[in-house]
């Protein structure tokens, strides 16, 4: 793939040019700035890529070791070091642990409960499954195993898929699978953080009142056991602002810190990192000031042959994002074929459509615990917001929901003044694989189901 793909390059501004029915892209590359253009504009820029500072009062006259999660020094000891991490999303679950073990003290600063997952899923490992270690890493036995047996493989996948899928019942607010999940996450948090005064206050303090899975949930292997080492304690909703020395706390403690971790999170505004600026000058980012809006994460309306992967109301929470991925893929793909074969200059998703998606949306997404009374960045952190991040099922229904384009939710603008014959695509009556000479007698001893999986691969003609 390197002799498709340029590297260390910076995209500063794309810009729909509706004449020509293309993208023009300024880049910077190598200290010069040049325009690029193209017909088709993806952006596989994901969401949770673009990390920032919290925005925190004397941030920047610390004089100590400043780090981000997502920007992570490998270089630093914290050995015998005083150390703070600010954050209880999922970075800073995994990191503590780790920090904890080689500082001298180590202090969490935390404003949230949050549920901490027994294991990797919702349940432990069973009698059948893989060798895992403590920390849920396959025995090398089984990575060999993987490797000889691919059905061995397979079936392993199967069953993780099968569980993920299932367990999407609990996100549904009230269900008896929800319930299920409330008593034995709080069960598992308490058993780990055991009877003692410290456990107790902490189980206190950190076994959310909300739904299990109104925030991310983090499997969080050493956390709650890190809580209760000697060395380590949590201030709880007290950071007033950060000084020379470290961190001044709401009642005028100064907890003194060599290092303070930042696991903070990113921007999750969805909001492309360079000005996107499609049809009539609508800038994507002014459009999603409020609310970032979709069309199933994939498309925007007024922003013609511009395609995204995971956009806002995308599958992220809802079981396995790569099989989302991949067929979102697919779909580009066959928008793609589309255009290339039934000369058409743009495709730009309807206004009407978008608005029905976004619906939609809210009024399923009403009834699942993403829209409980918890911080998430699911709602952009606001507890009372609208839930943007996550598609309206799951991730088997979102890619069953994306295998047959709805092409009747897109306006076409097609090339030259006059509209050519709909069916001049057909050409001279052959397909380019029997132009370039290849076997295609195979396509002649199909049974039914292959014929089906053939007609729906994007790559029919190939």
């Amino acid at each position: 793939m390197d002799e498709f793909c340029a590297f260390n390059h910076k995209i500063l501004e794309a810009k729909w040019h509706e004449a020509a029915g293309k993208w023009h892209l300024l880049v910077e590359s190598g200290g010069r700035t040049f325009v690029d253009v193209c017909d088709i504009f993806i952006n596989a820029g994901g969401v949770l890529d673009n990390w920032k500072w919290p925005d925190i009062s004397g941030i920047e006259t610390f004089k100590g070791k400043l780090v981000h999660s997502a920007d992570w020094d490998p270089k630093y000891d914290f050995t015998d070091k005083s150390v703070a991490v600010i954050g209880i999303g999922s970075s800073g679950i995994q990191i503590l642990p780790h920090v904890a073990r080689q500082a001298k003290t180590t202090t969490l600063f935390a404003r949230s409960p949050t549920w901490i997952t027994p294991s990797v899923g919702i349940s432990e490992p069973g009698q059948d499954d893989p060798e895992v270690d403590e920390a849920m890493n396959y025995a090398q036995k089984e990575l060999e195993k993987f490797q000889k047996d691919p059905e061995y493989l397979r079936g392993h996948r199967v069953k993780l898929q099968d569980g993920r899928i299932q367990g999407f019942k609990l996100f549904m607010q009230g269900s008896e699978a929800q319930k299920e999940a409330l008593a034995m996450f709080a069960e598992s948090m308490r058993q780990r953080l055991g009877n003692s005064e410290k456990g107790r206050r902490i189980a206190e303090q950190l076994i959310p009142k909300f739904p299990v899975g109104c925030r991310r949930l983090t499997p969080g292997q050493g956390f709650l056991e890190a809580l209760l080492e000697d060395n380590v304690s949590m201030e709880w909703k007290n950071l007033d602002r950060i000084t020379e020395r470290g961190i001044l706390t709401t009642d005028g403690r100064l907890i003194e810190c060599d290092a303070i971790v930042c696991a903070t999170g990113f921007d999750n505004s969805f909001r492309p990192r360079f000005p996107t600026i499609g049809r009539d000058g609508t800038e994507l980012a002014k459009k999603w000031e409020e609310s970032p809006e979709a069309y199933f994460g994939i498309t925007v309306a007024q922003m013609p042959n511009y395609f995204m992967f995971i956009g806002p109301n995308s599958p992220i929470a809802n079981g396995s994002l790569v099989q989302a991925i991949q067929i979102t893929g697919i779909y580009i793909a066959k928008c793609i074929q589309k255009i290339q074969r039934q000369f058409i200059k743009s495709m730009s998703v309807r206004q009407q459509a978008q608005d029905d998606f976004n619906e939609h949306c809210r009024t399923f997404l009403a009834d699942t615990v993403f829209s409980g009374n918890c911080s998430s960045w699911y709602k952009q952190g606001d507890i009372d917001g609208k839930v943007v991040a996550i598609y309206c099922g799951s991730s088997y229904h979102f890619i069953e929901s994306l295998k047959e384009p709805r092409w009747e939710d897109y306006e076409f603008a097609y090339v030259g003044d006059v509209r050519p014959n709909r069916f001049a695509y057909l050409g001279n009556g052959i397909t380019l694989g029997e132009a370039q000479g290849k076997s295609v007698g195979a396509t002649q001893t199909l049974n039914f189901e292959e014929y089906w999986n053939l007609f729906n691969s994007p790559a029919i003609n190939g």
